[in-house]
């Protein structure tokens, strides 16, 4: 539950659950967002976005009538995204375990397609692209919309039926991981290593390359192929029948 929320930084609203018609107003409303924070027991810092395009009008003349402009491109199939960065000395205090019910909790609520949970650097050495390798600041994250690739794989990594459907539930048995369990809802849950600061270990990144190569190499975005074109399941779609999420969790 946070402790403070706003549209924008700095976050200055009281978060009151008893009444959250502000927060839903800002959700709902098309190109909004919800920011929220929180300092105890565990400080956490995120927001939900809503993807969907904000309505952009033109009028013709002074007094003419206003006229809708239509987007040049579809509207996003990944409507929702959530973020969270969480402290990681007082997160890791209250162990593995706590993370993940963590990440299972929000992606169930959320009612997520996919999700990961990861440390920030293993987010930054797989999707940050540098614009000079001597310049330690500049740059941007890429390969982070799942609408065009799955952004890769991380310390624990969630997969909806959309995506376990897509692949096939067998090519995620047996996969080289830390644990794989499935779920109850069609689900697929995989942990590369016991701790987030495992990521950059020589056994988590073969675990990583195998399970990769296993489940299709064409479906996750490579940093040191940026530009290369990805496969989908929305592949040679115009848009999805119902709404999609995805949540990322970013120590």
């Amino acid at each position: 539950m946070p402790e403070r929320c706003d549209v924008y930084e700095p976050l200055r609203e009281k978060f009151d659950p008893e009444h959250i018609e502000e927060p839903i107003r800002w959700l709902t409303t098309r190109g909004g967002d919800f920011k929220f924070r929180r300092t105890r027991p565990v400080g956490i810092f995120g927001y939900l976005e809503n993807r969907l395009f904000s309505p952009t009008w033109i009028r013709h003349g002074k007094k003419g009538p206003w006229e809708e402009l239509k987007p040049k491109v579809p509207e996003p199939i990944f409507c929702t995204h959530w973020v969270v960065w969480i402290n990681r000395t007082a997160a890791l205090k209250l162990g593995v375990d706590f993370l993940e019910d963590f990440l299972l909790t929000i992606y169930h609520a959320s009612e997520s397609d996919y999700g990961f949970l990861t440390a920030e650097e293993d987010h930054k050495d797989k999707n940050y692209l540098r614009y000079d390798a001597d310049d330690p600041i500049g740059g941007k994250f890429v390969g982070d919309d799942p609408e065009e690739g799955i952004p890769g794989l991380y310390w624990m990594n969630l997969f909806g039926p959309l995506y376990v459907n897509w692949f096939g539930k067998e090519r995620f048995e047996g996969l080289p991981s830390t644990a794989t369990k499935f779920l109850p809802d069609g689900s697929v849950f995989i942990q590369f290593g016991n701790s987030p600061d495992a990521w950059s270990s020589g056994e988590v990144v073969a675990q990583q390359r195998k399970a990769i190569a296993i489940l299709g190499q064409q479906a996750f975005f490579d940093i040191s192929r940026a530009s290369r074109k990805l496969e989908t399941p929305f592949s040679g779609q115009e848009g999805m029948s119902r709404p999609t999420s995805s949540v990322e969790h970013i120590q």
